[in-house]
């Protein structure tokens, strides 16, 4: 991207942004009261990078959809494109990467109105309304059904077949995605180790079991892969136990209660289905 050149970024990898070792530092992207490519042009600003791995799924997801976009024939934005080609295939019609004005009032009365936790005290989060809710951010505000993110485990679980059997991605090209591409290495974000696949966090147990942030549990294979929603969400697969798990909850409660939370729900639905030893 000729913006870029003369950016620190200039040399950065598509590799290196899926597994969070692009050295991109955490910026303010201006997100969501800036436009697309305003907040794409603070990115390209950045002077200098920082040596190690860090989960940073804002400037540098921005980027990955600007990619897209510059290699689309057609000159789509992000939000169609990644409605076109990725969801619609795969049978998922009511997800969004960014609402459209005119679709928020038809579902108000289905989206969640989102709560945080500071001080002691319950208020309802920024997150429930617009422009947070209508303007696109790749790494920052996709929402729908979470039964519809459930499809999403599902059709890598087969090898890139949704369950009526269309062909979405190549066996190939799952196996690279869920394969083992940064492991053993400590992540300045998570202030853990955690191991990655292209896009995807892998199981690491390994590294600690009851410590790891954003696991899938005790009971879990080590082929389990999935990714988290911040302090929100989570979703995974367990081919070993031929497992999808998907749920979200509507309160940010905090990093520590999260993480009990996470863990316990993920370990009572092995539990519920007979899946642990």
């Amino acid at each position: 991207m000729p913006e870029a050149r003369r950016s620190s970024i200039s040399g950065v990898t598509i590799r290196e942004l899926l597994t969070h070792t692009s050295g991109i530092p955490l910026i303010d992207t201006g997100w969501p009261h800036s436009t697309w490519s305003e907040s794409f042009d603070r990115i390209c600003r950045v002077n200098s990078l920082v040596p190690g791995s860090a989960y940073q799924p804002q400037s540098t997801w921005f980027l990955l959809g600007e990619i897209l976009q510059r290699l689309d024939a057609d000159h789509r934005p992000f939000r169609s494109i990644l409605t076109e080609d990725v969801l619609v295939p795969m049978g998922i019609d009511e997800a969004w990467c960014g609402l459209a004005e005119s679709q928020v009032a038809g579902l108000v009365d289905r989206l969640p109105q989102f709560s945080v936790s500071e001080r002691g005290e319950i208020s309802t989060s920024e997150f429930s309304s617009k422009p947070w809710l209508t303007q696109p951010s790749p790494g920052g505000n996709f929402c729908g059904p979470v039964r519809q993110l459930g499809r999403f485990y599902e059709m890598l679980l087969h090898n890139g077949r949704t369950s009526f059997g269309e062909a979405v991605l190549s066996p190939e090209t799952v196996a690279n995605m869920t394969s083992a591409h940064r492991t053993d290495r400590f992540d300045d974000t998570m202030q853990h180790i955690v191991d990655l696949g292209l896009g995807l966090f892998l199981d690491s147990n390994r590294h600690g079991q009851k410590s790891v942030p954003y696991g899938f549990g005790k009971y879990c294979s080590p082929e389990t892969f999935g990714h988290g929603g911040a302090q929100c969400a989570m979703g995974f697969c367990d081919p070993v136990h031929k497992l999808v798990v998907a749920w979200a909850a509507n309160g940010f409660c905090s990093e520590p209660q999260h993480q009990r939370r996470n863990r316990g729900m993920n370990e009572a639905i092995y539990e519920d289905l007979d899946l642990f030893s």
